[in-house]
């Protein structure tokens, strides 16, 4: 039984440091010249898709979609990476029980504007512009339940650059996050 138990930690971090090399490795082939598939889609549908793939996950925390039908032109799979990121930390990030989670799509003069507010533990001034940078983790998540690689946000970060959208972040400790995406 105990050796069992050996080989299930080791086998949960080695599967752990792989994706972390693997989104090491994604980060770099972003940073040195990423390469876009521009495609016309439909983003409620993607946005729909993305929520659905949560609900595993997603326990008691209420989701709100406020989606018009919008048809964008982008790389699609990038748009989804950077939308699971956002969507998953903010599932992440919000009480099981209560958390509240709004996800909006609109179209603001010559942008569609993508985002998404929780109701979740916040983040602090002095922490708000770092948590983009490679690495970087709030230490007050949480009775360290929140671990994660410290990547997935710089991931976003480099995708939104490569194709031109706006990413950007507000936040009160206590109250929760918006992240918001002008395409």
């Amino acid at each position: 039984v105990e050796k069992a138990k050996f080989l299930k930690i080791i086998d949960d971090e080695s599967h752990r440091v792989s994706k972390l090399i693997d989104q090491v490795l994604d980060l770099r082939k972003i940073e040195a010249k990423p390469s876009l598939d521009i495609s016309t889609f439909a983003l409620q549908n993607l946005i729909e898709k993305i929520v659905t793939g949560f609900e595993e996950i997603k326990n008691n925390r209420q989701i709100d979609l406020q989606l018009q039908e919008l048809e964008i032109s982008t790389d699609k799979e990038k748009l989804q990476q950077i939308l699971i990121n956002v969507i998953g930390n903010a599932i992440k990030f919000t009480d099981y029980s209560s958390g509240e989670i709004a996800i909006s799509a609109f179209s603001l003069k010559n942008k569609v504007v993508v985002k998404v507010k929780d109701n979740g533990i916040g983040i602090e001034k002095a922490h708000q512009k770092k948590v983009f940078e490679r690495f970087y983790q709030v230490n007050n998540q949480g009775e360290g339940k929140h671990k994660g690689s410290g990547l997935g946000l710089a991931i976003c970060k480099s995708y939104a650059k490569a194709m031109g959208i706006q990413l950007s972040l507000s936040s009160k400790v206590g109250e929760g996050t918006a992240i918001t995406l002008e395409i």
